[in-house]
């Protein structure tokens, strides 16, 4: 730091400024307060700067922008409500000049929690919104990943739960159409919070984990914020076990010296944790320690909090009078926040000890506030358990009209939820309707696993509703941020490893770079070296000019190696140096090219046999795979069937330019039978069969059982007795595709998904003339 100061006096007016950025920059790292004495000195230096220019330039603007972005960062990071108070009326003065939208648009994020903190709902609000406005107006999409989640946090606390899942879906939304991880893992979050909100544990839990999946480092400050979430959830409906195994997971040391504040938290919860275990000695310690830093860093919510969490334990130890007397003290300060959740546990544990002491007519009272909460909220989950306390209330004062009325009123607001969420679920069930008149299925769109920009790079869609398969995407897109990490990507012929490996590519910064795809297999001795690495003239026979190798052709960009374990031995050992030396040597030539490229590799079998026999080197499968994704076959995601079906459907009818045909509910039900042993692939030549094959508008039973396919007939109608040999139709179909295409065998081939080749062929072995 003292060099740094050094330089200062010696440096230009603008390296001031750069100077400056630096030392802030130290200070945030290293939690350093000196840092306002810096920032008055930078004030002073800016002052007399304006005083010399009274219109500086852009890369003035952006550098004064960036030291005003730190200084307020390291506010904001020690909730340090006095320093903001004092500055806020100094950036006002300078806002004019700071015209680095990122970096405006973290200070308004900033003010946003800062106002959060001092309790002004309205002003915080007004600070996320510009800040958000910012964001989609002037950053790019992987800048504040955070830019709609702050501010559903700030609705959510509020307790007003609708408008917090409008930017929470928003924010999720967003994640999904620029391929954000970031986004993701803070909507998954905050999903999850939300539910919390609302009672649903069980769906909050599914959030939690999905965001935390989404994490590749352990030391990671938001992991552990998820985690605590996350065990939080477990304990709520009792499944202790793994709240305390989630909880032995955190680094509490690490935690303790990088973010005290989560620290705490994280404490807090251990300690409701140990309430349920009835250790509660330890709980209250744990307590109390949290409550101390609480109040020296003058954290209101986490203070109002601790006093719930006492009063909890008080309530359960024989010690009624100071639960009571501690919730009260929670309530008055209450009033200074608005926070609807802290407000609902307090009147929850109020509940419970009236309940306890059976002091019914008090609960009541209690209840009643919770019930207003709920409604304020929208809560219905909330509203339903605080009804079902209500009635239990009423039956022990005798009076049973008032608790029957309770009751009833939360069985009928539970069939609500409950018929809700099954039509909810019909409608993400296979996406489709039946229609039973008509005996034929309506298929209701499809769901695309990955955005419009990203179907339109890689050149196809990928849909689904299976979690598997979305796992599967969220690794790709996770694989897609570390541009330099290999890549081995595992599943069956036809599951579509080819599609993951170019999500990867088109998601990355390598995505304006070429994707090179090569079949391993196709090789022959003679010619993989040539192909890899290139040639010079003269190299060898038949080496009538330079001749430049995929991995060079690939720079900056990404290889694709299909079927990796047909890759010879030699070309292994040679590979595993180009990786290692980023440098390929063509044949022919003595001077090595250098490349930079990200590779991935597929293959179909479980490549360890092939380490197994000597085949695959064992140094060669290590350096391949630092990541795996593994692509499961059809079979194990037959929800996905339907989906899939009616995407061909549309595709393939638009490509031969004829009606779609509508499907049978009975076809439906033996494609949906077939376990499909070349996966999505052989799915897709089955339709493509079963429209050109086809004359008619439908697809019956009797199409499909026309392929032959090894169908296990589970209670389905049998087959008319019309069997066509598959010659037959493959006859057929050849002579549809040629009439189609006027006997051009280039675009019939092409209709028919084989190569002119394979025509030719076929034209020969049936006789056939055209």
């Amino acid at each position: 730091m003292k060099d740094l100061l050094l330089k200062i006096n010696t440096a230009s007016r603008v390296e001031q400024f750069e100077i400056f950025t630096e030392i802030f920059t130290k200070c945030f790292e290293g939690r350093n307060k000196d840092i306002k004495s810096y920032f008055a000195d930078f004030l002073d230096k800016w002052k007399e700067f304006l005083d010399f220019e009274t219109k500086p330039n852009k890369l003035v603007r952006d550098i004064v922008s960036a030291n005003f972005e730190l200084f307020f960062r390291f506010i904001r990071a020690s909730n340090n409500i006095e320093w903001f108070n004092e500055y806020l009326p100094v950036f006002s003065d300078n806002e004019k000049y700071l015209t680095g939208y990122f970096y405006l648009a973290n200070i308004y994020d900033y003010f946003g929690y800062l106002m959060w903190l001092k309790h002004d709902i309205e002003k915080g609000v007004e600070y996320l919104s510009k800040s958000l406005e910012i964001a989609n107006k002037y950053c790019k999409p992987n800048e504040i990943p955070g830019r709609y989640t702050n501010l559903g946090y700030l609705y959510e606390v509020v307790g007003d739960l609708d408008k917090a899942e409008y930017y929470y879906n928003e924010g999720l939304d967003f994640a999904l159409r620029y391929n954000s991880i970031n986004a993701l893992k803070l909507a998954y979050n905050a999903m999850g919070r939300l539910c919390i909100s609302r009672n649903l544990h069980d769906k909050a839990i599914d959030y939690f984990e999905d965001s935390l999946s989404l994490y590749e480092r352990e030391q990671d400050i938001d992991r552990v914020a998820v985690i605590n979430n996350l065990a939080m959830c477990y304990r709520t409906i009792d499944v202790t076990d793994k709240a305390k195994e989630l909880y032995e997971k955190i680094d509490q040391e690490w935690i303790m010296q990088r973010d005290p504040e989560l620290y705490f938290a994280v404490q807090t919860n251990l300690g409701n944790l140990l309430v349920t275990y009835k250790e509660y000695g330890k709980a209250e310690e744990k307590f109390k320690k949290s409550l101390d830093f609480a109040q020296k860093v003058n954290a209101l919510d986490q203070v109002i909090s601790l006093y719930v969490s006492l009063g909890d334990l008080y309530g359960k130890t024989d010690r009624v009078a100071e639960g009571l007397k501690i919730l009260d003290q929670a309530l008055d300060l209450s009033k200074q926040v608005k926070n609807h959740r802290i407000l609902k546990s307090i009147y929850i544990k109020y509940a419970d000890i009236d309940m306890s002491e059976k002091d019914y007519q008090n609960a009541l009272l209690h209840l009643d506030k919770l019930i207003d909460i709920a409604k304020a909220g929208n809560n219905t989950q909330l509203h339903i358990i605080t009804l079902k306390k209500q009635s239990y209330c009423y039956e022990k004062l005798g009076d049973f009209k008032k608790a029957y009325s309770c009751l009833a009123l939360s069985d009928k607001m539970q069939e609500e939820v409950t018929e809700k969420e099954k039509k909810e679920k019909r409608k993400e069930e296979l996406k489709l309707i039946g229609n039973s008149v008509r005996k034929h299925f309506l298929f209701q769109g499809s769901n695309s696993l990955i955005s419009r920009e990203l179907s339109a790079k890689i050149g196809v869609n990928l849909i689904g509703t299976d979690s598997v398969m979305q796992k599967v995407v969220s690794k790709a897109l996770l694989a897609s941020t570390n541009h330099e990490a290999s890549i081995l990507i595992r599943g069956e012929s036809g599951t579509g490893k080819d599609i993951i490996a170019r999500i990867i590519h088109f998601s990355s910064v390598r995505n304006n770079y070429p994707f090179i795809a090569v079949n391993s297999g196709s090789f022959s001795p003679g010619i993989v070296n040539s192909a890899l690495f290139g040639h010079k003239k003269g190299a060898f026979t038949g080496a009538v000019s330079d001749y430049v190798g995929y991995f060079e052709a690939a720079n900056k960009g990404t290889v694709f190696l299909d079927e990796i374990g047909e890759m010879p031995q030699d070309i292994q050992i040679a590979l595993l140096r180009v990786l290692e030396e980023k440098k390929v040597t063509p044949l022919g030539s003595s001077k090595q090219v250098p490349v930079d490229f990200r590779l991935i590799s597929a293959t179909n079998r479980e490549i360890e046999d092939e380490v197994k026999v000597g085949k695959l080197r064992l140094d060669f499968l290590n350096r391949i795979n630092t990541l795996e994704i593994n692509i499961p076959p059809l079979r194990e995601r037959k929800d996905d069937i339907p989906i899939l079906i009616d995407s061909f459907l549309e595709e393939i009818s638009s490509r031969v330019k004829i009606k779609k045909p509508k499907l049978s509910i009975p076809a439906l039900k033996i494609l949906l039978d077939y376990d499909y042993p070349g996966n999505v692939r052989e799915l897709k030549n089955i339709i493509e069969k079963l429209i050109i094959f086809n004359n008619k508008c439908e697809i019956t039973p009797d199409d499909v059982y026309n392929l032959n396919l090894d169908i296990k007939q589970n209670n389905l109608s049998s087959p008319s007795s019309t069997i066509f040999h598959l010659e037959t139709l493959e006859k057929q179909a050849i002579c549809k595709a040629m009439k189609e295409t006027d006997n051009k065998k280039t675009e019939a081939a092409m209709l028919l998904g084989i190569t002119v080749y394979s025509l030719h062929r076929r034209i020969s072995k049936y006789d056939l003339k055209f």
